[in-house]
């Protein structure tokens, strides 16, 4: 497997990730988490949360402070992440500001990814892309 530049490849899913909690948008997520992971089951009902409460994410961003490789295969990666999330606002339909979470400090995680072919010819190249399989707690 070439090598990635995961830090790249994180804050590409990261900024989809932010965008489909900003617009409350299910679907969005396809483009983040691998169909069928734990991550999606998990981004999906944490989003369904905030559909259901008439509320959807206003500033929303990880901000990731160290990214490193713990483990590779063929078709998927685990790397070490340390990341924050800054305050953010939960906003109604109109607008309104409802509450500001505070977010949260520097917290490590495994995150594993798994390639996917978005193209068409099955094979591994310029229409493969990367999805969130898992995230878990890591020991700091």
């Amino acid at each position: 497997m070439p090598v990635a530049d995961w830090p790249a490849v994180l804050a590409g899913l990261d900024e989809q990730w932010s965008a489909a909690f900003s617009a409350g948008d299910l679907a969005r997520l396809r483009a983040v988490d691998a169909a069928g992971s734990p991550a999606l089951r998990g981004d999906s009902a944490l989003l369904q949360q905030y559909l259901d409460a008439g509320v959807v994410l206003r500033g929303l961003r990880l901000e990731r402070l160290h990214v490193a490789v713990a483990e590779v295969t063929d078709d998927r990666v685990t790397l070490k992440v340390v990341d924050r999330i800054a305050p953010y606002d939960l906003v109604d339909t109109a607008g309104g500001v409802v509450r500001t979470d505070p977010g949260r400090g520097e917290t490590s995680w495994h995150v594993t990814l798994a390639r996917i072919d978005i193209g068409s010819g099955g094979s591994h190249g310029a229409h493969d892309a990367w999805r969130i399989v898992s995230v878990a707690r890591a020991p700091s």
